[in-house]
């Protein structure tokens, strides 16, 4: 487990995540994802591994986060913050460099005041 959230508010709130972490295969030194990107057809190629997106529900659509989580994972990191940030998206980027993890938060992410981040 990477992170983990507490949540302190009233309001409804929506948390989804999408990742490549889990259900994939690695063949000849490629790992492929079961996620693919919809612009290839093709599993995602890049070192972003999970989005998780936080929507606040506001017509009782928690779909939306799960969409978006989905379309900026397939976007990966480098196309996904500024999707995210142009869309008022609070995401945070899971990406792996060296056997590491290594995290980027969009600037409503940061922004979080009901949601703790462990």
């Amino acid at each position: 487990m990477q992170k983990a959230l507490t949540i302190r508010q009233d309001a409804p709130v929506s948390v989804m995540t999408s990742g490549t972490y889990r259900h994939y295969f690695d063949e000849q030194g490629k790992r492929y994802s079961h996620v693919l990107d919809a612009r290839t057809g093709k599993p995602v190629t890049h070192n972003t591994v999970s989005v998780t997106v936080t929507v606040t529900v506001i017509n009782d659509n928690p779909t939306l986060a799960d969409a978006w989580s989905t379309a900026l994972l397939c976007l990966g990191r480098e196309s996904g913050m500024p999707a995210a940030d142009d869309n008022g998206i609070a995401a945070l980027f899971i990406t792996t460099h060296n056997n590491q993890f290594e995290e980027a938060a969009t600037y409503r992410w940061q922004s979080l005041k009901t949601i703790e981040i462990h």
